[in-house]
């Protein structure tokens, strides 16, 4: 005797009308006899309702239907396959954003000067003597130690620093400074409060006397000369640096 079989049984046994069933456990009198006629079947929650009301076990309404069995299984079966293909593709997902992040956090990036505050310039006389085999003449020249904070969010800057350094035609003297990235903001803002510091050199063919220090972004060239970017950020001019 399989589930509708059972439920029109009992419903007769009971002398309840179709209706007064569908009534009782909240659904429809089409519902009640799609189930007798095995035109359809309730679902787990109605078949508890069903026992409860008819003082039945809902073992003894499902017992012995293969179809309803069968499924149930196919159901639990869809659920298991639904938590697994979930895992996999939380899994995979979290994989992904990990090498993401680590990708990230590999590469550098050239720091704005709009980014960076200097505390101070010290500059520090350096003495290049006559030397006729390779064309130098004697003179004083400067070197520069440059203090400075940096306040990125997605990135930090090394110690020491990454530092790039470029003479223009002119002799002017430009630096870049590189920073790694990291998606760590909270670690990136207590940096915020360090003070770095560079040091530039000195060069015995080209003075850096009264000439413009520079600091500019990398990532910001793409046609335009490097004397032309908008985040060129003069650390110590030409008039300055006698």
């Amino acid at each position: 005797m399989n589930l509708g079989e059972k439920i029109r049984k009992l419903r007769i046994k009971n002398n309840i009308t179709q209706y007064d069933l569908a009534k009782k456990i909240n659904a429809s009198r089409t519902a009640v006899s799609g189930w007798e006629t095995n035109r359809s079947m309730p679902d787990l929650f109605t078949i508890i309702e069903i026992s409860k009301f008819f003082n039945v076990t809902p073992d003894y309404l499902i017992r012995n239907d293969k179809i309803l069995l069968k499924k149930i299984s196919l159901s639990k079966r869809k659920k298991q396959i639904i938590v697994l293909l979930t895992i996999f593709i939380i899994t995979t997902l979290s994989i992904m954003i990990w090498f993401s992040i680590l990708c990230y956090n590999a590469n550098l990036t050239s720091v704005s000067p709009n980014s960076i505050k200097i505390i101070k310039v010290k500059k520090i006389p350096v003495f290049f003597k006559e030397d006729k085999i390779k064309n130098v003449k004697k003179h004083q020249d400067y070197k520069y130690d440059i203090y400075f904070k940096y306040n990125g969010n997605f990135s930090f800057i090394e110690n020491p620093p990454i530092v790039a350094t470029y003479k223009d035609p002119y002799g002017n003297l430009f630096i870049n400074i590189e920073a790694r990235n990291s998606l760590n903001v909270f670690k990136n803002l207590q940096l915020h409060k360090k003070i770095y510091k560079i040091t530039t050199n000195a060069y015995p063919y080209s003075s850096n006397r009264g000439k413009n220090i520079i600091m500019y972004d990398q990532d910001e060239m793409k046609n335009t000369k490097m004397s032309k970017l908008k985040s060129n950020k003069i650390i110590i001019s030409a008039n300055e640096n006698k």
